[in-house]
């Protein structure tokens, strides 16, 4: 069958549900649904592993009874657990297509496909593990092809500049602030495995362009620094030949658009509603604060 046409899956979600019971494969286009039961505790739905956001997906919180939908428009393995219970785990499998054989066709095969870790590319270490856009970062590992391989850290692409079959060096993107699995993919060969190599964009503020403003908000302020939300998630196409038909990063928009990445911000925990950002700038406008002192 083609992605789409089939019935609706559904996944029971609470604290009982093993791994196996919140893991399948779906074809691209197919829609997934969360069902809580009603005496659970609230739960989420997040693109990752081992309690460590992707920057996938994010259902929120939960409510008893409550239930999350999501469409798959790409190809690809989607790991996701429950904060703040990440016990809880499961793995969605998108493929192109989903073929549904009559039992009279079925078939064992006396050929035989053997998965081998000397043929799996790893990751083992980053240095520096913190910086900023512009920085050259060099990447430990395994099995990196000297072509055809790529890095993607904080939905962002990190430049190649020298590979070689253990170390890669890479130019950092403008990447968000914050702590982020570092992705390296390999043609033919998938998502490197990691032991939770993570890297820190550092997110700074500068300066911004007024120093007060109303109590009862209104005020639009330019903060420059770096680490800002703003940029274009980049999400992996779907790639014909050697790649395969396959993504990292999936995101619940059209097939051929970007999502931004979102900014935050607020002044004595007040939000400053920011109506542009890009990784060095933002603007946003405060909102109404009743106390003396304000800060950024």
């Amino acid at each position: 069958r083609e992605g789409g046409s089939s019935a609706p899956v559904s996944i029971s979600w609470g604290l009982d549900t093993s791994q196996e019971a919140a893991t399948t494969t779906i074809a691209k286009g197919d829609k997934v649904t969360w069902i809580l039961d009603v005496d659970e505790d609230p739960h989420s739905v997040v693109g990752g592993k081992n309690g460590i956001p992707a920057g996938t997906f994010d259902s929120g919180e939960i409510a008893a009874d409550g239930t999350y939908e999501r469409t798959f428009n790409n190809v690809g393995i989607f790991p996701y657990f429950c904060d703040p219970h990440a016990f809880m785990q499961g793995t969605i499998t998108v493929v192109k297509e989903v073929l549904i054989l009559p039992s009279v066709y079925t078939t064992t095969a006396s050929a035989s496909l053997t998965y081998s870790a000397s043929k799996t590319p790893s990751v083992t270490g980053v240095n520096p593990t913190s910086g900023k856009e512009g920085d050259l970062l060099t990447i430990t590992g395994s099995n990196f092809v000297l072509s055809d391989t790529e890095v993607i850290i904080g939905g962002q692409f990190c430049q190649i500049t020298d590979l070689q079959p253990t170390e890669l060096k890479c130019t950092l993107g403008p990447t968000p602030g914050g702590n982020h699995v570092v992705f390296v993919t390999v043609a033919n060969m998938g998502t490197a495995t990691t032991t939770n190599v993570m890297f820190t964009s550092v997110l700074s503020v500068s300066g911004i362009s007024v120093s007060s403003g109303s109590f009862g908000g209104g005020t639009t302020l330019e903060v420059s620094g770096s680490g800002f939300g703003g940029g274009k998630d980049k999400r992996r196409e779907r790639r014909d030949g050697a790649w395969g038909n396959w993504v990292i990063f999936d995101k619940p928009v059209e097939e051929g658009e970007n999502e931004q990445l979102g900014s935050l911000v607020s002044i004595c925990g007040v939000p400053c509603t920011v109506s542009e950002s890009t990784y060095s700038s933002l603007t946003c406008q405060s909102g109404p604060l009743h106390t003396v002192d304000s800060v950024l």
